[in-house]
């Protein structure tokens, strides 16, 4: 298991350089680590992720390089929840480099699966699965959070990552 929280009060988590960046439209998305205190507790500890975009689309992500062998699934677990309205968003499991014969059986490089969600007021956990292909290993994973919902804040804490067959 690999797990992404925030209790350094940054999100540069599992050694990665650039951490937790905004990705699509990134120049719509605002995000920042909080701690607990009058804008909400974190799930897990004391801190969190919060984003919120101003298009519907933007997104927050991290990229992680593993050594993943071929039909290993994948699960993300995360928690999140909304600051005001509901925040409807999805989870994206991304592999960034799939095997060639991947990309001919889906059409697309490079290939995900995606979970929508909707937060609310509470912590809810989702989660989503991903299997990787084939024939050879993957290296290059993104676990990213597209925001739906413009001008509402998405909190996210306790991302997870399990390996399996």
């Amino acid at each position: 298991m690999i797990s992404s929280n925030f209790e350094n009060g940054t999100v540069t988590p599992w050694g990665s350089a650039s951490g937790w960046r905004p990705v699509n439209l990134a120049n719509s998305v605002n995000m920042h680590v909080i701690q607990n205190g009058p804008s909400g507790n974190a799930q897990s500890g004391e801190w969190f992720l919060r984003a919120n975009t101003r298009e519907g689309g933007g997104s927050v992500a991290i990229d992680g390089s593993f050594g993943i062998g071929a039909f290993t699934v994948i699960t993300v677990l995360a928690w999140v929840r909304a600051l005001g309205p509901s925040m409807n968003g999805v989870l994206n499991i991304w592999d960034l480099n799939p095997a060639p014969d991947d990309n001919f059986i889906s059409g697309k490089n490079p290939i995900s699966t995606s979970t929508p969600f909707e937060a609310g007021p509470n912590w809810t956990l989702i989660s989503n699965v991903f299997q990787v292909g084939t024939t050879y290993p993957s290296t290059n994973i993104r676990i990213e959070f597209y925001l739906s919902t413009i001008n509402a804040n998405l909190d996210i804490d306790s991302v997870s990552m399990f390996f399996g067959q």
